[in-house]
């Protein structure tokens, strides 16, 4: 849904020449996003013109339209708007919407911030798309108070490209305590994540932390520090759709010096004065996962406690390299994970990290390069063990790992229900799977 349709009450006007004494009328705009925020009322629509702005201060937006009537930010027609925040104090976010509400943030490009780039502490209701944000000190997007689930809630991720942020984390900066996850929500309840370009930035790519419900929906995430795409402290997600790749191109990129980013990985960190989320009801569709140190991660350290309630069906993992690995599953009481449908393939037979032996299922998957009793799986009567003979494997191309006509993939998906019989009625390019699918993310 467009929001910024229902802001048809008023015009409002920035430009860089403005002045925040103005009425925000066309020949006399507002300088400032703050300024023009707290003039805002619900069905305003706020366009700044082109031009790069450097604010000194952050531009806290707090203006709060209602469900009949959004407030829209937005970049004016045909018009380039770049906010430089790097004139601003060390440590400052260089947009906050909080506590905003009903507000669409559309159509800028957010450079140099000294913080996060656009940040929400306490915002409801937040569509955030088409912006693009690089060379951050932190993190790109954050949504969320970490304290609880409650007080940020309801936002829209959309459309957005984040690259080279996270500049001043520990990658770069070993006195610093961490590196950031670079689009995310961090204490946040119905967050959707959809259709943005997240790629090499110095810290991980799109996170949900202490998040309560949730998607991440026809993404493509790339060649982040250590995790790709992480859930911690996560309930109720859905990740569908989605290309994650790692290239291993980055050298400043990769762990340690030599390990590409975790395609998925899951956990359940520690976090101070916080009442942590069980790692519960989780589901994960039609993905392509290429390369990375695992394909899959799920890591038992911090609070551990298992997948809880987890469904991985109709997803694609590939790697090429002999030091990487399709799976990695730390052993868990908590368990209780099924894998239906997928394939998993290997061009070199590598090592395993699949230690969690109860709790973990698997039905009518195809496993190529290892086969399921090597990871002490006990073999199920629908699993194949074939090449998928994918269209041309091996790099990151998304089509290349259509099957061909004669895959043996083809026609062996066993029915799903549930929730996820919906999501697998098309493959990840959309396309409608026949009454007898294929295994794996594409048909």
């Amino acid at each position: 849904m467009d929001h910024c349709a229902s802001a048809n009450v008023r015009t409002l006007h920035v430009a860089v020449d403005g002045d925040d004494g103005n009425s925000g009328a066309v020949d006399k705009p507002f300088a400032t996003l703050a300024a023009v925020s707290r003039a805002a009322k619900p069905g305003d629509h706020i366009l700044l013109h082109g031009g790069i702005y450097r604010p000194t201060a952050q531009e806290s937006i707090q203006a709060k339209g209602t469900e009949a009537q959004w407030i829209c930010i937005e970049a004016a027609p045909g018009e380039k708007v770049t906010l430089d925040g790097s004139a601003m104090p060390e440590g400052t976010h260089t947009i906050e919407l909080g506590p905003a509400a009903y507000v669409v943030l559309r159509g800028l490009e957010v450079v140099k911030s000294r913080r996060t780039a656009i940040d929400s502490w306490g915002g409801d209701f937040i569509d955030i798309i088409g912006n693009v944000v690089h060379d951050s000190a932190d993190a790109a997007i954050n949504v969320g108070v970490v304290s609880n689930q409650t007080d940020s809630t309801d936002f829209r991720i959309h459309g957005n490209t984040a690259y080279n942020n996270g500049l001043e984390g520990k990658v770069l900066n070993p006195s610093a305590p961490t590196w950031p996850a670079n689009v995310r929500s961090f204490g946040a309840a119905r967050v959707d994540f959809s259709n943005n370009l997240v790629h090499e930035n110095i810290g991980e790519g799109v996170d949900f932390i202490l998040t309560a419900g949730g998607t991440a929906v026809g993404n493509v995430v790339f060649d982040n520090y250590s995790v790709n795409l992480y859930l911690d402290n996560a309930t109720d997600v859905t990740v569908a759709n989605n290309f994650i790749y790692s290239t291993g191109k980055c050298v400043d990129l990769l762990r340690d010096g030599n390990a590409a980013a975790a395609g998925i990985q899951l956990a359940n960190e520690p976090y101070t004065n916080v009442t942590p989320l069980p790692l519960a009801n989780n589901t994960f569709v039609n993905n392509l996962i290429v390369g990375g140190y695992a394909g899959i991660f799920y890591g038992n350290y911090g609070l551990g406690g298992g997948m809880k309630n987890h469904l991985f069906v109709n997803n694609t993992i590939y790697n090429e390299s002999p030091t990487l690995t399709l799976l990695f599953i730390d052993a868990s009481d908590g368990h209780s994970v099924r894998f239906v449908n997928n394939i998993f393939s290997e061009k070199t037979p590598t090592w395993l990290g699949m230690s969690a032996t109860t709790g973990v299922t698997f039905e009518n998957n195809l496993w190529f390069g290892l086969r399921p009793e090597d990871l002490g799986i006990v073999s199920n009567p629908g699993d194949l063990t074939f090449d998928p003979q994918f269209a041309k494997p091996g790099g990151f191309d998304l089509a290349a790992y259509q099957l061909a006509a004669s895959s043996p993939a083809r026609s062996k998906a066993s029915g799903v229900t549930g929730p996820a019989a919906a999501l697998v009625s098309k493959d990840l390019l959309g396309k409608n799977r026949p009454a007898s699918a294929a295994l794996g993310a594409l048909e």
